[in-house]
C-alpha cells in the first residue's frame, strides 16, 4: 500500500511508541513510491525517540525546510555520497555511506572537513572520489559496493534474489572507478 502523509505520521508513531530506542527515519521515495514530505517530517521528528533522517530524496535544499520544521536536536543525514557536500551546504550533520565501506578513513575525513565548515577541503576530497561514489551506483545497491569490497578480499560479493551479480562490463567500470580512487 502506498500510505498518505497522516499515515506515514501514525505509522512511524507507533514504530516509536513500541521501542524505547532512538529511531532514524529513513526516506527513499526511489524506491518506496512515497516521499516523506517536509511537513511531515516535522510531525514525525516530535515523537521523543526520533532523533534523525537519513534523506535520500535528492534534494539537499529540502534540509533547510526540516531544519525549520523539527526539534532543533534533530538531525539529518544524506542519504546518497555524492550529495553529502549539498546536504551539509543545507545545514546535515552527517551521511549514511555506501562509499565508507571501501574508504572509510576518507569519508570520514571529508564529514571532518564539513562539520569544520572547510567546504574547500571536502570538494578536494570529493573530486578524487566522486567517480567511485557515482559508479557504485552503476547497478541496484548493494550489488556493485559487495564486488568491489570482493575485490579487496573484505567479503564475498553474494546477493539475494532478485538482486543478481554484477555484470561484467559493470565489474570492468567499478575496478577502473576503483583504481582511480587509489584502491
Amino acid at each position: 500500500n502506498k500510505p498518505n502523509q497522516a499515515g506515514l505520521i501514525a505509522h512511524f508513531y507507533a514504530l516509536a511508541d513500541a521501542v524505547d530506542l532512538p529511531i532514524v527515519v529513513y526516506n527513499i521515495p526511489g524506491r518506496t513510491n512515497v516521499d516523506i514530505l517536509p511537513a511531515t517530517m516535522g510531525e514525525i521528528a516530535k515523537h521523543k525517540n526520533v532523533v534523525a533522517l537519513k534523506d535520500s530524496t535528492g534534494d539537499p535544499s529540502r534540509t533547510a525546510l526540516h531544519k525549520a520544521l523539527c526539534k532543533s536536536e534533530f538531525n539529518i543525514l544524506a542519504g546518497d555520497d555524492n550529495l553529502a557536500l549539498g546536504f551539509a551546504a543545507y545545514g546535515a550533520v552527517g551521511a549514511v555511506s555506501v562509499l565508507s565501506n571501501l574508504l572509510p578513513k576518507t569519508v570520514s575525513n571529508m564529514q571532518n572537513h564539513l562539520a569544520k565548515g572547510d567546504f574547500a577541503g571536502a570538494r578536494e576530497i570529493n573530486q578524487k572520489i566522486d567517480h567511485l561514489q557515482r559508479t557504485l551506483f552503476i547497478e541496484p545497491n548493494p550489488v556493485p559496493v559487495k564486488y568491489a569490497m570482493a575485490e579487496l578480499g573484505l567479503c564475498e560479493p553474494d546477493v539475494r534474489l532478485p538482486l543478481v551479480e554484477l555484470s561484467d562490463a559493470s565489474k570492468k567500470a567499478v575496478k577502473e572507478a576503483m583504481k582511480l580512487a587509489g584502491l
